[in-house]
């Protein structure tokens, strides 16, 4: 009774501060509402160029390479656009137009509570900007989600902006702080803060210009800088390189190798002061010559060649979803050898060597302060925290999230 009486409490004062105005007319609305579509009718379009609902490959006790008939149709770009993620983050706008037509007595700027779904929006139109304030309670997970889109034309382009925050409802606390924001044709950007990780993420991915960057800072519990994780792809290596930096010191760092948009290895290097060296090397053999089948005998993968097994100091697996993948996964501790990169001596040819890794680590190393710089950070600086923060403080200091969640205690 008390939850009833808190929502209905609650979309009085909402809706009161805005009854001085004129309700919508049903024509006005479906214009309202076809604007919005527009750019869900994109989101589909390119969640559709970039669908990878593919049959997977049979379980067998042997494989060839032809069995993973998805993996040469593979794009051959090396930055691929993670829509997984950026169609489902805005795919609710699918449902938002379907909760407008809901509305009978509709105006902008007007908070309405959609009791049947747990939820609350509110849409603002000024200068051909729609706004969309949209607020959902998750019963089995106890949470509420606050989602806010922004959605425009920038040089005739679409643009699509969604800032999210996750509040649990037992402890009171944010679980997670997102934004999205999506240039059409052009690149997408990503930052993220956790909460309780103390970790703070931006990502820059552009499929259109293979171009990739990624900074996550890293903060102990009193607010204090601990280290920092930079990557870039590199074109002209074909590698994604990333390091980890503390005090502006290079640390730990990973090379992966791609080829026509496969990635063929990835080369995980830990470096320790008062022990040696452990570099992880996971292959993925659809992109290494040599090898004719693999058997899988009671669980236990095994690689053969004409003349017999090899790889038999390595782990193997399979992926059968997707595109398809063999790993075959190893630990090295002391010093990497060229026939650990090369394979020649499993009688295999990986089309990688060691001179491409060191290649694409220096590359790195020569270019990583300016790409920081170039994206709004400092190289270990704790301010870089305080950069990501503002990308949230105009979206913070206009929501409802605490007061929706209330409703919901």
């Amino acid at each position: 009774m008390r939850r009833w009486l808190l929502i209905i409490c609650v979309t009085l004062v909402f809706t009161l501060s805005g009854c001085e105005s004129d309700y919508l007319s049903e024509a006005e609305k479906d214009v309202l509402i076809t604007k919005i579509e527009r750019y869900t009718t994109y989101n589909e379009v390119t969640d559709a160029l970039h669908d990878e609902k593919l049959d997977d490959v049979e379980l067998s006790e042997y494989y060839v390479k032809d069995d993973f008939f998805n993996y040469m149709n593979k794009s051959t770009y090396n930055v691929e656009l993670e829509y997984s993620t950026h169609f489902d983050a805005f795919s609710s706008l699918d449902y938002i137009s379907k909760y407008l037509e809901t509305i009978n007595e509709f105006n902008y700027d007007n908070y309405y509570d959609l009791v049947d779904y747990n939820a609350m929006l509110k849409v603002t139109s000024i200068d051909k900007v729609i706004t969309i304030d949209y607020y959902q309670y998750f019963e089995d997970l106890d949470i509420a989600i606050r989602q806010y889109y922004v959605l425009k034309e920038l040089n005739q382009k679409l643009y699509m902006e969604k800032y999210s925050t996750t509040l649990d409802l037992k402890s009171d606390t944010v679980l997670l702080k997102q934004k999205l924001s999506v240039h059409e044709g052009s690149h997408i950007e990503q930052v993220e803060y956790i909460p309780k990780t103390m970790t703070y993420t931006y990502i820059y991915n552009s499929f259109e210009n293979q171009q990739y960057f990624k900074y996550k800072g890293f903060f102990d519990d009193y607010g204090d800088y601990t280290r920092e994780t930079v990557e870039l792809y590199l074109h002209e290596h074909n590698s994604f390189v990333s390091y980890d930096i503390k005090d502006n010191e290079l640390e730990d760092y990973r090379v992966k190798v791609f080829d026509n948009g496969h990635r063929v290895l990835k080369y995980d290097v830990n470096i320790f002061s008062k022990k040696d060296t452990e570099s992880e090397l996971t292959w993925n053999l659809l992109s290494v010559d040599g090898w004719t089948q693999l058997v899988n005998n009671s669980g236990e993968y095994q690689l053969f060649l004409s003349a017999g097994r090899t790889l038999d100091d390595y782990d193997l697996s399979i992926q059968r979803n997707g595109y398809g993948k063999i790993i075959a996964y190893k630990m090295i501790t002391g010093d990497i050898v060229e026939s650990d990169i090369s394979l020649n001596n499993y009688g295999l040819e990986s089309n990688v060597t060691l001179d491409d890794l060191e290649a694409a680590r220096l590359a790195f190393i020569s270019t990583y302060t300016e790409k920081v710089l170039h994206f709004g950070f400092l190289v270990s600086n704790p301010v870089n925290k305080t950069f990501i923060e503002n990308y949230f403080i105009s979206y913070d200091n206009n929501g409802k999230l605490n007061e929706f969640g209330n409703m919901y205690k």
